[in-house]
């Protein structure tokens, strides 16, 4: 069992580790704001990865599909499995929808109605300092 001393050494080594992470955390939030370059290009960047010296900013969308219309599709039409990339919940296997689109675009276009597209917030890391 820790004594009192023990554990307020503990306490303390660990609210430094905290207090270095926050600094750290700032000075990456000083630089977003500061680098007007990674600024604009959250605005107008399409969707990828771009790197500013040690930062990382990744866009994505997100893709929601209509479930009730996905029924009724299926209820319909009766696709065969491999003409259907999705799984009982209709949720999508990215790598199948874009199998489909390249293999059978008639099918895919009869789909994609079904499909609303919106941007993911952007994900902002920091990355390794670059070893000289």
């Amino acid at each position: 069992m820790k004594t009192l001393a023990q554990l307020q050494a503990d306490f303390e080594a660990l609210k430094k580790i905290a207090d270095d992470a926050n600094g750290e955390l700032s000075a990456c939030k000083k630089l977003i704001l500061d680098n007007l370059q990674v600024i604009e290009s959250l605005k107008r960047q399409t969707f990828g990865v771009r790197n500013f010296d040690r930062l990382r900013v990744d866009r994505k969308e997100n893709r929601i599909w209509d479930q009730v219309a996905l029924l009724d599709f299926v209820n319909e039409e009766r696709p065969p499995i491999d003409e259907f990339p999705f799984d009982i919940v209709f949720k999508e296997k990215l790598k199948d929808s874009k199998a489909l689109a390249e293999s059978k675009p008639e099918v895919w276009a009869r789909l994609l109605p079904f499909l609303t597209k919106k941007p993911a917030n952007p994900s902002v890391s920091l990355t390794p300092e670059k070893k000289q």
